[in-house]
């Protein structure tokens, strides 16, 4: 059998201390029957790298091959090697597993299993938070042998390996595919979830674990990290990880806690935050308020980005003795219809910002003209009354959904005519 490893350097004579014992199966040799992956690990952001080339002798080889087995198999596992993030881990989870999947891996001299990278392990970490059941976990991860990894174990695995050459890796060509394998790894996973799991996921609160923990986000940001609500949320929605947050990302989602994710912003946007060890989560107004706004991006699925631009939080503060004890979907209406700010952009001008359009560029693509779409984006026509076939190439040429561009309130004005 022919395989692979990708590193920084040509590797001739393994042993099987080469790769830490944090590692998915702790100390060994990790190889790789797919060419193209190994030369995607030897790439990074800085420098290119090297593949070695093996011949696998596995014949006589104890081997454990763990994707024959239940994934909860691989799952205990890989908690008992890594334990990343291991005080969130519930540990009576980790005792069940342990007691009824375990397998001991002193028994084989390979392991063939599952690589636990970034997505897995935040699908893993949403299994442990009972945010996913066994079922949605086995069609993510179960036969996706394109993150299949052979890890040699023992010295005698290692007898049994022979080189037999290397190749020169470019870090321009592999680490931009490394980055776009993920995406498009990401976004199969997620579309996996959205065309077949949704009842399934909100049976067992993905969405109320997203919505919780922005709340919890923006509560901590106020409570401990000094910040108005309204100018957090701003900083947020200017940040990567919102766009994430609103795709749904694991990694954000549910792979971290709100109080990590508040920290994660404030980093990726080039803040120092103090480090805070000593805190208590209450369920005060801002973590009802961060509720509130991950609930409108959720069920609308809208860019943060643009509900920072329509909406004033302290506007929603000033109703919370009215609002507070209403559910989600009404508070959602309310503010929708009546706390937008009156002066905001249309979604319309949104979105085509978002896509770099200027308005001639816009209504040349569209075939609409140019006045109509400027009365539009300005209010001073009602989108929402427009032809179904404007709205349709306006959408088209934009690249977004018809309810994308559509208003949430009337002109009141016109309401009246």
């Amino acid at each position: 059998m022919l395989v692979y490893h990708g590193s920084n350097k040509i590797v001739e004579k393994p042993n099987i201390n080469y790769d830490k014992a944090y590692r998915d199966f702790g100390n060994g040799f990790y190889l790789t029957t797919s060419e193209e992956k190994a030369k995607c690990y030897a790439s990074s952001f800085s420098c290119g790298g090297f593949i070695s080339k093996y011949e696998l002798d596995s014949e006589e080889l104890r081997i454990l091959n763990l994707t024959e087995y239940p994934i909860l198999s691989w799952l205990s596992i890989i908690y008992n090697k890594r334990r990343p993030n291991s005080w969130r881990l519930k540990q009576s989870t980790l005792d069940y597993l342990n007691k009824n999947f375990f397998v001991d891996l002193n028994n084989y001299d390979v392991v063939i299993g599952y690589r636990c990278d970034d997505m897995f392990n935040s699908i893993a970490e949403g299994f442990f938070n009972n945010v996913i059941t066994v079922e949605i976990l086995n069609k993510l991860i179960i036969n996706n042998q394109n993150n299949v990894e052979i890890v040699l174990l023992t010295n005698r695995a290692l007898n049994n390996l022979k080189f037999v050459g290397y190749e020169k890796v470019s870090n321009v060509i592999y680490y931009n595919k490394r980055k776009e394998d993920f995406k498009l790894e990401f976004e199969a996973y997620a579309k996996k979830i959205s065309d077949n799991d949704v009842d399934e996921l909100l049976k067992n609160n993905m969405a109320k674990k997203i919505i919780n923990n922005f709340g919890i986000c923006m509560s901590f940001a106020t409570k401990y990290l000094g910040f108005q609500a309204d100018a957090f949320f701003k900083l947020f929605s200017s940040s990567i990880i919102s766009k994430e947050y609103a795709k749904g990302n694991p990694k954000y989602t549910f792979g971290i806690s709100g109080v990590e994710l508040a920290y994660e912003v404030l980093i990726d946007l080039g803040f120092n935050p103090k480090i805070i060890n000593d805190y208590e989560i209450e369920k005060d107004i801002n973590y009802w308020l961060g509720r509130v706004i991950a609930y409108i991006q959720y069920v609308n699925n809208l860019d943060f980005k643009y509900l920072a631009e329509i909406i004033n939080l302290n506007n929603i503060l000033e109703h919370y003795e009215e609002l507070a004890n209403e559910g989600l979907g009404y508070v959602n209406e309310y503010v929708l219809t009546k706390l937008v700010t009156n002066d905001s952009k249309t979604r319309l001008q949104a979105k085509r910002k978002l896509v770099n359009l200027s308005q001639s560029e816009l209504a040349e693509k569209a075939n609409i003209n140019i006045r109509t779409l400027q009365q539009y984006e300005i209010k001073n026509k009602n989108i929402n009354n427009a032809s179904v076939s404007s709205v349709i190439k306006l959408a088209e040429a934009i690249g977004c959904n018809i309810e994308d561009i559509l208003e949430y309130s009337v002109d009141t004005e016109e309401e009246q005519n």
